[in-house]
């Protein structure tokens, strides 16, 4: 695809949901292959940094520790040999020598000689920044297509959810594998609704929470103690994860106020995983996921400032210096986003699309694709009520109390 050096060395770049794809589906021999994440490789393109740097910046300059990273992210496109028009470009130059001369980013510097050798394949990373495309010497061109789908169109997230577990249940009633159906853009508003709904039906699904370990017990008991219980196995998993978190944390002084601010963001972006059923429906990422022509997929939440995803000109580096540097603008990127979410559904054979116009909390408006693709909207009325005798008693009483 690019960067062909010798033919019997490939380097893909993918997500870990593709990995498994390629690793699955490969016949030939993988001794040499390599596999990386984008973030993996631009580390190593770029620099990487951990929690010294953060450390050092609230340390010094009392910066919030939402504020490091802000300014640690971007300096990714910051060159320290030029000279910027724009004070915060300047001033992230500066920032970047600064830390550079503290040795606080880590500098990979045989890596671009090393991936030299290697050709380099890129899949499902279709929204790259510019200076992402250039580091990793590719651009995807998104096809011109058209799609001819019905939108179906519900007034709570109850009833769409509703409308999915229906629809599974008869396309598991056609013969289809319960493997072979996937729910996509499902943000975590929905994982209560889902849960609940699919219990109601019987309906098997793997839904990952990645809840964040810093609620536990275990976390807790050790932030108030400062004590590990190494002796009950039950706790092995997490105390793993406490463990691993604090060798992170070793070359700080842990009596520092600012140590504590660390460890508690690193504790609550720390996750453990739910435990996976083997034969269930499953959830994927819309944007990273490929899916087969025998799989069927629900594609919930089809709602404006949702699908398509719209950037608003609020980053640190807005619109209006972001031609010093290699950063697409924000009109570009929304632009693109509405051909990319029309492409990847052009892509799914067996498509169910499906927004809905409240939760319990907030109110929605259909996304903008459904006009301008001119996708017919549904209004679903087809509840069958014969498949959860539990869940129909539900509504009753529901009704019987209004």
């Amino acid at each position: 695809m690019v960067m062909i050096m010798q033919e019997d060395k490939k380097l893909i770049i993918c997500p870990n949901d593709k990995k498994m794809d390629i690793l699955n589906n490969y016949n030939d021999s993988l001794h040499n292959i390599k596999f990386m994440t984008k973030k993996e490789f631009l580390d190593n393109y770029f620099f990487s940094y951990d929690s010294n740097a953060l450390y050092y910046l609230m340390k010094k300059y009392n910066y919030q520790l939402d504020v490091c990273k802000v300014y640690l992210n971007n300096l990714y496109v910051i060159d320290i040999n030029k000279d910027y028009d724009s004070t915060k470009l300047n001033f992230l130059k500066n920032l970047k020598k600064e830390l550079i001369d503290n040795k606080l980013l880590y500098f990979n510097y045989n890596f671009k000689n090393y991936v030299s050798n290697f050709k380099i394949e890129v899949y499902n990373y279709y929204d790259l920044d510019k200076y992402e495309e250039i580091a990793l010497n590719y651009k995807f061109d998104i096809p011109k297509v058209s799609i001819d789908s019905s939108v179906y169109e519900f007034n709570s997230m109850e009833e769409e959810v509703n409308y999915v577990c229906l629809k599974i249940i008869d396309l598991l009633n056609d013969g289809v594998d319960i493997n072979n159906i996937y729910l996509t853009n499902v943000s975590s508003d929905y994982y209560y609704t889902i849960r609940k709904l699919f219990s109601y039906y019987n309906i098997p699904i793997n839904i990952n929470y990645n809840d964040s370990i810093y609620s536990t017990k275990v976390v807790q008991d050790f932030l108030s103690t400062g004590e590990i219980d190494l002796e009950n196995n039950d706790k092995s998993i997490i105390n793993k994860k406490l463990i691993s978190v604090l060798a992170d944390l070793s070359s700080i002084d842990e009596h520092d106020y600012v140590y504590k601010k660390i460890l508690i963001d690193k504790l609550k972006n720390t996750c453990f995983s739910s435990k996976k059923l083997n034969n269930a429906v499953n959830i994927r990422d819309f944007y990273k996921s490929t899916f087969k022509d025998n799989e069927y997929v629900f594609v919930l939440g089809f709602n404006q400032d949702v699908l398509p995803k719209m950037e608003k000109d609020i980053s640190y580096i807005n619109d209006s210096i972001r031609d010093e540097v290699n950063m697409y603008t924000t009109t570009y990127l929304n632009s693109r986003s509405k051909e990319l979410v029309t492409y990847l559904l052009s892509k799914i054979r067996n498509v169910f699309i499906s927004y809905k116009l409240s939760s319990p909390f907030s109110s929605f408006y259909k996304s903008s694709l459904i006009n301008d693709l001119g996708l017919d909207v549904i209004k679903f009325n087809d509840d069958k009520y014969q498949y959860s005798n539990f869940y129909n008693k539900l509504r009753l009483g529901e009704k019987l109390d209004l």
